[in-house]
């Protein structure tokens, strides 16, 4: 799916995204700093979800 037909509320596992890839990112953003977990992710699996869940460590 192209970047550009992703909206903001759309489920990323269902538009193709799958836990493993899910995994990866948890894993980057913990390098980071964040305290984000594959749980916390996969309970708010939306972009607008994750930027709530991460905005604060930026």
């Amino acid at each position: 799916m192209p970047v550009a037909d992703l909206g903001a509320d759309d489920h990323l596992l269902h538009v193709g995204s799958d836990s493993i890839s899910l995994m990866s990112l948890v894993e980057r953003w913990r390098c980071g700093g964040c305290s984000l977990t594959f749980v916390d992710s996969a309970e708010h699996p939306t972009l607008a979800e994750w930027w709530h869940l991460l905005a604060p460590h930026n």
